[in-house]
């Protein structure tokens, strides 16, 4: 194994770690890891980034917030409440 490979293997690992721990918020981790491989040499900003600007990526992260604001409004727990009393 390369030098590289094992930063990157480390890299990984890290954010695997940090994700797990619930220590961070779900999308920081990531970003985290993403610097580092731009900052170790080990990746461009072009090549780090170029996942983000998945419409995937973008729409996922759209459900989370919209998801984020009804859990605030407690709209979800209204509805479940509403569906168990009508059973």
């Amino acid at each position: 194994m390369t030098m590289e490979m094992i930063l990157a293997l480390g890299i990984l690992v890290l954010m695997i770690v940090l994700i797990m721990s619930d220590k961070m918020p779900f999308g920081a981790p990531p970003l985290l890891a993403c610097l580092l491989l731009v900052v170790s040499g080990l990746s461009t900003v072009q090549q780090a980034f170029a996942g983000f600007v998945n419409p995937s990526v973008v729409m996922i992260a759209g459900f989370m917030v919209v998801m984020a604001a009804l859990q605030k409004t407690r709209l979800i727990s209204m509805t479940e409440s509403a569906r168990s009393s009508q059973r």
